[in-house]
């Protein structure tokens, strides 16, 4: 297995934790839950009326050489005990199809609008705002994640987001004296070997199917012992007394695992959350809770199964993957230290290779490609980075005035940096511009393998998983998505698009082969 290694590095992994603020949400059941009435009642009046059949609108960071470099960088916070190949096509996004189908119907009724009733938010609509808005997350200003969703416009975001993010917020998150009187699904009795089995694309639809299990019994889902996704953080990291992916991220549910008893609590390891059908475990139809499918339905919304699963996945990745304060706070750090990043291109004129700064935030225009290598082979074909340019390149030509050439590459595979580097002006059209491709990306330590055997190799397992996070943010900040939907972090990053950053209606290329990423397998 290959290392890279490169000068720089943006997260230590010296302990230190800033407390969030507490936040208890109203507590409200499944059926009585009815923010916007009013908006319902319009949906309603809608859906009444006559439709067609169709309806138009990682990678961790190297440690530094002190004596070479020291840059000003935040330590990353561990949370300690006590702690809270084959022919290719364009393919039209199935997040462009949920926008749009989604345009008429619930971006003006859900649009401008805060979930609950009688709040009104300022809405980010600039792309930089929007950008800033997410970063600030992790300032002590106490600002959640449901205030930033929403701040955005809707008309960006997936049908009904943010009605659904507070709905599992709430479902998840009773009031404090209230969590006693619930009952919870544990996610839980995993073997290393097993968690290592899975990286943290997969974990997280994993544990979106599981959410919509716990829902569909009546229960909070939550972390049981040995759960899945510890193998992401830090061996000394513990949270409410157990090693858990809260160490990262925000809490699956602000309930205490005190509350838990033998009578209130059920276990689901990880073999039957696999099993899916048949063991006593099963989630509602499509894997999305009743209650939001219905809610679809009403307005007219997304009623095949594979759309129906495409977007529960993409709300429920939104929900389990949102960082908490400290995490965000290292990120922002790394992002506004220029020498944590590069830029370069290669011209066709002289044959040099130019090298330049990453922007920050990064401009309109620019491409996100994720191109996913390492041990992705054995389920999917891989290819190379040149597949991904020509990709960018077509819609370039098709929208000359509405992209840049200019590329944000995040991979676990270093010499996709390399061969980007004998990359200039691929793919050119007569409509695009005369000048040569710029590539970007962050200095990090790279290893053409899985996410288990990085974890192993490179820092520490916080800052590992931390540094993957951060890439994604930067890919966040891109307007043109390409990738393969055989990766689960491909699909991560076009999940998150949809509802963190408001950029669903934003265009995403599919490099990969039908074959490897239709129907949308968990």
């Amino acid at each position: 297995m290959e290392k890279h290694n490169n000068q720089h590095s943006v997260f230590s992994a010296a302990p230190s934790y800033v407390s969030l603020p507490s936040f208890r949400p109203q507590s409200v059941g499944l059926e009585q839950y009815h923010p916007q009435d009013e908006s319902l009642n319009l949906l309603r009046r809608r859906s009444s009326m006559q439709h067609s059949g169709s309806v138009d609108g990682h990678i961790a960071f190297q440690v530094p050489d002190q004596k070479r470099f020291s840059p000003p960088v935040l330590p990353f916070s561990t949370g300690h005990s006590g702690d809270l190949g084959g022919k290719q096509r364009m393919v039209v996004s199935p997040a462009a199809v949920i926008m749009t189908l989604g345009a008429l119907a619930v971006g003006f009724a859900f649009g401008s609008r805060s979930s609950r009733p009688g709040t009104v938010m300022p809405l980010a609509h600039s792309r930089t705002t929007v950008t800033e808005s997410l970063y600030a997350l992790g300032q002590n200003s106490g600002r959640t994640w449901m205030e930033h969703i929403n701040s955005l416009d809707g008309e960006g975001l997936a049908p009904m987001t943010k009605y659904t993010q507070q709905w599992i917020h709430d479902w998840q998150n009773p009031p404090l004296e209230e969590c006693s009187q619930k009952e919870f699904l544990l996610v839980g009795g995993i073997s290393d070997d097993q968690d290592a089995g899975h990286g943290l694309g997969s974990t997280a639809h994993m544990m979106g199917y599981m959410l919509d299990v716990a829902i569909s019994r009546g229960s909070i889902l939550a972390w049981g012992a040995e759960p899945l996704g510890r193998l992401f953080v830090d061996e000394d990291c513990s949270i409410d007394g157990l090693r858990s992916m809260d160490c990262i991220f925000e809490p699956l549910t602000t309930c205490p695992r005190s509350v838990f008893t033998a009578e209130n609590s059920k276990m689901l390891d990880l073999e039957a959350a696999l099993g899916w059908k048949g063991n006593g475990f099963d989630g509602d139809n499509e894997g999305i809770p009743i209650h939001l499918k219905n809610r679809l339905n009403i307005a007219g919304l997304l009623t095949h199964s594979d759309g129906l699963k495409y977007w529960w996945r993409t709300q429920s990745a939104s929900y389990i993957l949102r960082l908490k304060q400290s995490s965000l706070r290292d990120i922002a750090v790394s992002r506004r230290n220029s020498s944590l990043h590069f830029g370069f291109s290669l011209s066709s004129l002289t044959g040099r290779t130019m090298e330049s700064e990453m922007p920050n935030p990064l401009p309109g225009g620019v491409f996100s490609l994720h191109v996913r290598h390492g041990d992705k082979g054995s389920e999917m074909a891989l290819h190379p980075v040149s597949d991904y340019v020509k990709k960018a390149s077509e819609l370039l030509s098709m929208n000359p005035n509405g992209f840049k050439k200019s590329i944000f590459i995040s991979t676990e595979d270093p010499h996709v940096f390399d061969n980007a580097h004998l990359i200039s002006s691929l793919g050119v059209f007569k409509t695009s511009p005369a000048i040569d491709w710029t590539f970007y990306g962050s200095h990090i330590e790279r290893s053409n393998g899985g996410p288990a055997a990085q974890l192993k190799m490179f820092h520490t397992r916080s800052a590992t998983t931390l540094s993957w996070m951060a890439e994604l943010l930067i890919a966040l900040e891109c307007d043109g998505f390409v990738g393969t939907r055989g990766s689960n972090w491909n699909r991560v990053i076009d999940e998150l698009r949809c509802v963190w950053v408001a950029k669903c209606s934003h265009p995403y290329l599919e490099v990969g082969d039908e074959k490897d990423w239709s129907g949308y397998s968990w």
